[in-house]
């Protein structure tokens, strides 16, 4: 047993993007074996640790699975008794790329009680995380933490530590619609007359009102995200279509500019490349261009509480009142889901059934 112990080494491996990549190999029965675990050290000292324990998890699993061959005891091939289900979901968290993902993703996994191994959470388990961690919660919140947990799972069976992915239909509540803030066509045109508060500003300044009320007029007629107006490129402009990958979900939209959108564009000198930023003026987080809109909307005299992202509904809300069809609307947006989408109709119905109430009863 003992020789076995000895035998099963963790190890690392350097990739090209300098990163490193975690396997287990060990020699038995006059064999040498190795597994990749799926696991990797980056530049992050914090998540390096979490990912160390995690890989030292399935290092003591795999040498109680060697020893049970050894004194002949029939093992399970897939069993996680030993690995946190609170540090996979920390592992799992650290493989996303946008950094708000991480943060909401790792916020959920430390909200786990580390006593809880990976192998034991089922139906039951499940449920009483969300109601223990999330229980005086709103009901969105519960569905977008418990959705990654569900996710966690669905990842552990994929790489084989669970023998089987437990039924949890039913486990994280849906999510509550939300009441989508728009602009109507007239609000749109109030907002278009606005003139910044720039008088006392440098050029510069200015220029960055000008720009951010500008891109807020773009986005109501392209339905892109803060993120992907801050992004989009010259060169993503091809013959009248904007074509960009999203950075929320990665899929790759096309969007046919229309003259509303086109006039909101800034005028292109001869000195701008194409891997130059389009509105190249706004700040990169969209809560420091709320606060500028927030202005530009009081000075508009619109009495609604506008977001930069309030530009996304009121460009579906605008399409589909104009008669464009669903499933044409939810590809603009980018939905994956076209349920996703649908949101707005409701939004819409609502509006007419307000219109109708307004006819006195006889």
């Amino acid at each position: 047993m003992s020789k076995v112990r000895e035998t099963v080494n963790l190890r690392k491996r350097t990739m090209k993007n300098g990163g490193q990549s975690l396997y287990l190999d060990w020699f038995f029965h006059g064999k040498r074996e190795r597994e990749f675990l799926g696991l990797y050290l980056g530049k992050d000292k914090v998540q390096n640790a979490t990912t160390m324990r995690l890989a030292q998890q399935l290092k003591a699993k795999k040498m109680e699975e060697l020893i049970a061959i050894e004194a002949g005891i029939a093992v399970k091939k897939f069993e996680a008794t030993s690995i946190s289900f609170r540090d996979y979901a920390l592992e799992v968290a650290s493989r996303y790329k946008v950094k708000n993902t991480v943060r909401s993703f790792t916020s959920a996994a430390k909200r786990i009680p580390n006593k809880i191994m990976l192998a034991s959470v089922d139906r039951a388990c499940l449920s009483k995380i969300i109601r223990d961690a999330w229980g005086e919660c709103s009901q969105n919140a519960q569905n977008s933490n418990g959705a990654f947990l569900k996710l966690a799972m669905r990842q552990a069976f994929k790489e084989g530590l669970v023998p089987q992915l437990p039924d949890f239909s039913g486990v994280v509540p849906s999510p509550k619609p939300g009441n989508k803030v728009f602009l109507t066509l007239d609000e749109i045109k109030q907002f278009m007359a606005v003139e910044p508060p720039v008088d006392k500003c440098g050029a510069s300044a200015a220029r960055r009102w000008f720009m951010i009320k500008d891109a807020f007029l773009f986005g109501c007629f392209t339905g892109l995200r803060y993120s992907d107006i801050y992004k989009a490129k010259w060169g993503d402009i091809q013959d009248g279509i904007l074509i960009t990958e999203q950075m929320k979900t990665k899929e790759e939209v096309r969007i046919p500019l229309s003259q509303n959108a086109l006039q909101f564009i800034p005028q292109r000198n001869e000195n701008v490349r194409d891997e130059d930023r389009i509105f190249d003026a706004i700040p990169g987080r969209s809560c420091h261009a709320d606060i500028k809109l927030a202005k530009l909307v009081e000075l508009s005299g619109i009495k609604k509480h506008i977001t930069f992202h309030c530009s996304r509904h009121t460009c579906a809300t605008l399409m589909l009142s104009y008669g464009a069809d669903l499933y044409t609307v939810s590809k603009i947006l980018g939905h994956t889901n076209v349920k996703t989408t649908q949101i707005y109709t409701k939004v819409l119905d609502e509006g007419k059934r307000k219109a109708v109430e307004l006819v006195p009863k006889i």
